[in-house]
């Protein structure tokens, strides 16, 4: 049997569908992350979380901003490549899966940054800081690269550690 040969507007016809399947698929899972922080804060207004997520409330919360904040850069990147752009590539795909794990593990990591900082300036008499973590959180996830470059910086400069190549774009 013979192949059948395409031609350039089968084939463009073809890298579309490819493309919106795409789109639709990481947009979807995108909306989908959206939802956990939503089940979240309905499940702790019925007060149904387990125990273990109570002892940790704020940590989790911060994880779950750092989602929302990688989410939200997630979806910008969605409609300003496709609809913008019109530069959507299907081999960002890995990246607009992954980032928002990232983000949610840079949330979690600016809960401990800023408890260190406050134990370290004995600021425990400060009211509610629940918000500046939220919003750092939400920050760190939504600029993971600029977060970590941060982080590095103010590290090396306490410990005497040299940046890495990373953070000096290398």
């Amino acid at each position: 049997m013979p192949i059948p040969e395409i031609n350039e507007d089968q084939a463009g016809n073809e890298s579309d569908n490819i493309r919106t399947h795409y789109i639709k698929r990481v947009s979807f899972y995108l909306l989908f992350l959206l939802l956990i922080p939503f089940a979240y804060y309905v499940t702790a207004s019925q007060e149904g979380l387990p125990q273990w997520v109570k002892f940790n409330q704020l940590l989790v919360e911060c994880v779950l901003f750092g989602l929302l904040g990688g989410t939200t850069y997630c979806l910008r990147a969605v409609y300003l490549n496709r609809c913008v752009r019109n530069q959507w590539v299907p081999r960002w795909v890995m990246w607009y899966l992954l980032r928002p794990v990232v983000s949610m593990i840079m949330g979690g990591i600016t809960y401990f940054i800023i408890n260190i900082g406050l134990i370290t300036l004995g600021s425990s008499g400060i009211g509610n800081t629940n918000y500046v973590f939220f919003v750092l959180a939400f920050f760190a996830g939504l600029n993971v690269d600029g977060f970590l470059k941060r982080f590095e910086s103010q590290i090396s400069k306490s410990t005497g550690v040299k940046v890495s190549n990373q953070s000096l774009g290398k």
